[in-house]
């Protein structure tokens, strides 16, 4: 269906808003555009993510339940809700859709990448850094941007191989606008820390919690304003997705 009421078009809206900042109105319009077209995959996934990202947990669960039965599955879609799912801490029905995932024949970078992280963060260390290898050999991996900078950082952490993690990790936050700067700055105070540099490591904290606060605004305006202070992702020494609230 075309037009206003169609799942194309609210779905093209409800990303404007989000790449906007403006989160409630992009849920407000992916809702409808999953009521339109309640088993597609791309919307399904879409307004998942913005109700993770609005900390609506159990909705975004909920929306992911039956992704056994969306329609138009392809691999991307499957690594993004492996991905969602594992954020979600649904640890279990993450690895059943990343078995899947690894039964596709040559999956392209985007794919890979996030397979990585799924790896990284579950402690498939060996199994994320073949795939980094495999990334850096594959010349189309040049689309994948600072998302792969990252995972080579903390692939670089974890290798404890921290001057280095460090390196790229700053030169994320030099391409990063200033709201999402504090996703590599609080990993970055890690190694700081671990390589001796406590007085450095304490300056970043400081600027990953600007930079944290800025991303409140814009998502969660009503606890920005509020004067408790937020999380401090790095009193739990790990993902700050891997944290619930």
């Amino acid at each position: 269906a075309q037009g206003a009421n169609s799942a194309d078009f609210l779905l093209s809206v409800g990303l404007l808003h989000l790449e906007r900042g403006d989160y409630e109105h992009a849920r407000h319009l992916l809702a409808d555009a999953r009521a339109a077209a309640p088993r597609d995959a791309g919307v399904a996934i879409q307004f998942a993510q913005v109700c993770y990202d609005l900390l609506r947990i159990d909705e975004a669960t909920a929306t992911l339940a039956d992704w056994t039965k969306l329609d138009d599955m392809t691999a991307e879609h499957l690594a993004q809700i492996a991905l969602l799912l594992l954020n979600l801490g649904n640890a279990n029905e993450s690895n059943a859709v990343v078995r899947r995932l690894l039964q596709e024949p040559a999956p392209g970078p985007s794919v890979l990448l996030k397979l990585c992280q799924i790896f990284e963060r579950t402690n498939r260390v060996d199994d994320a850094e073949a795939g980094l290898n495999a990334l850096l050999a594959d010349t189309r991996s040049a689309v994948l941007g600072d998302e792969l900078v990252m995972l080579r950082a903390q692939l670089a952490q974890r290798r404890k191989e921290h001057d280095t993690a460090v390196q790229l990790f700053e030169g994320v936050v030099e391409r990063e606008p200033a709201h999402r700067r504090h996703l590599a700055l609080f990993p970055m105070a890690k190694s700081l820390q671990a390589a001796g540099h406590p007085a450095r490591a304490w300056q970043v904290l400081q600027q990953a919690h600007a930079a944290q606060l800025q991303q409140l605004a814009r998502s969660h305006p009503q606890v920005a304003a509020c004067d408790e202070p937020p999380l401090l992702i790095t009193r739990h020494s790990c993902d700050a997705n891997d944290i619930t609230t």
